[in-house]
């Protein structure tokens, strides 16, 4: 279970620390008063019970990451080659394939066999696997159903060019027990994971359409979401996981590293993958160190187009560690992604706010997107260690916005530096793009290109304050239907130390009247360029 009465816990405060905690639940506490639609925030992190318990520098400027070279290394050969033995089909376990039959227990049987045969190919033909059973893991009515374990696999293919993987999902999760002092209500019954993958190694999961059917369940309004996934990892390494498109599962499609003996998984890659209408994420990263996601898309998550609806955060990638060392044995990091779209889903597009907790994410050639009206209206928030955001483009209507820095404070001891660079960012209003950060942080934004197309008569600012640097950029601002004075601040640079050869330009028209930029005295100010009806 993944929930807010876990994460606000022993494992939030050996992470966090007492003023992390009690920021982060007033934060919670405001996010759960505001309307339905307006709910689906970065609400946990840290919070499955299954748990035991480096930027890309700008010329002129160091990297700071810890054990790992300034820039984006090239990209990597794909973990977890083709096995080089025989090849055994499902069928020969008694999998029918046909759409109508149970082929649960010959799944099971299949993947003991091929965990226990190393070098070899699991191969499911073309056809349709129906998964017929649920679990029930208490109450009266408990049964004898497990996940699909593949549990200690050596170098082995698991390939489905053309195979889909139906799980049931046409039964109801009722409120069958409480937790959190009765705040929190669970049940007992839960669909089966098809791919719970653990104790593993040097293996390729590749081909696979896996449908949880989440559109067809219903749920009482208060059960919070429990272990649901599609594809869940636990302690496993060099991997890949490639041509999956998972969809319409009750929590996650993809759950990588649960670290449940304090173990991440290692050098995994996720290629061309597609993971949608999932009731909480895309894809969870949790205990994972060196990751590559590549060409992969995270859309409409929190969407599960049925009765059932979605769990906070409904986002289309969650970072959320539980552990950091030395509770597990490396901290979470490493991670990049590139190529990657992340569109629509009703959370963040794209979270993660543990700095002590992360030690690197870049992200490159991605594209960000939130434009439906029931989006969370924070699209994009990440603040590991280290970070870089580059070649990006981010396309939001409004209100939703990019946070360029963390909400909790007492995390900034650990934050070392965050680079956005030639970023694209099309926004639906001014507040688009915020960084207000309490204190100045080592944040950098250069050469990226801001295009505001608000609302008629915007009357909200551009915030870029508390940064290191803002150097090369372009903005421009819309100026139609403003109806205000003979100046606007529209930008605002308060705290930030360095800012130069930024480029301004408005469609705002009309003699003595001109939208202003708000320099901060302390600054140090250079080569800045304005057009008409812009001034300084």
């Amino acid at each position: 279970m993944r929930t807010k009465s876990s994460w606000l816990g022993s494992r939030a405060l050996g992470i966090m620390g007492v003023g992390g905690l009690v920021a982060m639940s007033a934060y919670l506490a405001f996010r759960e008063a505001q309307p339905p639609a307006s709910r689906q925030a970065l609400a946990q992190t840290m919070n499955d019970p299954r748990m035991v318990q480096g930027a890309n520098p700008l010329p002129g400027n160091e990297s700071v990451g810890r054990g790992r070279p300034a820039g984006f290394p090239p990209v990597r050969a794909a973990a977890g080659g083709p096995a080089s033995g025989p090849t055994v089909s499902v069928k020969e376990f008694g999998a029918k394939g046909d759409g109508r039959s149970d082929d649960y227990e010959a799944l099971k049987t299949a993947a003991a066999f091929i965990c226990s045969h190393p070098g070899q190919t699991l191969l499911f033909p073309a056809g349709v696997y129906r998964i017929a059973p649920f679990r029930i893991t208490g109450g009266p009515n408990a049964n004898k159903i497990t996940n699909i374990s593949y549990d200690g696999c050596r170098d082995v293919t698991i390939s489905g060019v053309g195979a889909k993987i139906d799980v049931f999902g046409g039964f109801k999760r009722a409120a069958d027990y409480a937790g959190g002092g009765g705040r929190f209500h669970y049940s007992y019954s839960n669909s089966v994971i098809p791919f719970d993958i653990r104790n593993s190694s040097n293996f390729t999961l590749t081909g696979f359409e896996v449908n949880g059917n989440a559109d067809k369940a219903t749920r009482d309004k208060e059960v919070m979401e429990s272990a649901n996934d599609g594809i869940s990892t636990d302690n496993c390494s060099n991997y890949t996981i490639s041509n999956v498109n998972v969809h319409h599962f009750l929590t996650d499609g993809i759950y990588i590293g649960a670290g449940s003996k304090h173990t991440a998984d290692r050098n995994v890659t996720i290629m061309r993958v597609t993971s949608t209408n999932n009731a909480r994420d895309g894809m969870s990263l949790i205990q994972v160190r060196d990751i590559q996601v590549l060409n992969s898309n995270f859309n409409e998550n929190g969407r599960t187009e049925g009765e059932y609806g979605g769990h906070s955060p409904s986002s289309g990638i969650d970072v959320e560690p539980n552990q950091i060392p030395p509770n597990v044995d490396v901290e979470t990091g490493g991670v990049e992604f590139r190529d990657c779209q992340f569109a629509d889903n009703t959370g963040l597009q794209f979270v993660s706010i543990l700095t002590n907790a992360v030690e690197q994410i870049d992200l490159r050639h991605c594209t960000f997107r939130a434009q439906k009206p029931d989006d969370y209206h924070i699209a994009f928030q990440i603040f590991p260690a280290n970070g870089s955001v580059q070649d990006c483009t981010f396309d939001l209507s409004f209100p939703h916005l990019v946070y360029l820095h963390g909400l909790v404070r007492s995390s900034y001891p650990q934050f070392r530096q965050l680079v956005f660079a030639h970023n694209v960012f099309n926004l639906g209003s001014n507040e688009g793009i915020i960084s207000d950060p309490p204190e100045p942080l080592n944040i950098l934004f250069q050469g990226n290109s801001v295009n505001v197309v608000g609302p008629p008569g915007d009357r909200t600012y551009v915030k870029l304050r508390g940064m290191a640097l803002v150097a090369g950029n372009t903005f421009f601002v819309d100026g139609r239907g403003y109806s205000g004075g003979a100046t606007q601040p529209v930008v605002l640079y308060d705290g930030t130390r360095r800012i130069e050869g930024n480029v301004y330009r408005t469609n705002l028209s009309g003699p003595g009247r001109a939208f202003k930029i708000n320099y901060p005295a302390a600054a140090q100010v250079a080569n800045e360029r304005y057009s008409s009806n812009f001034s300084r």
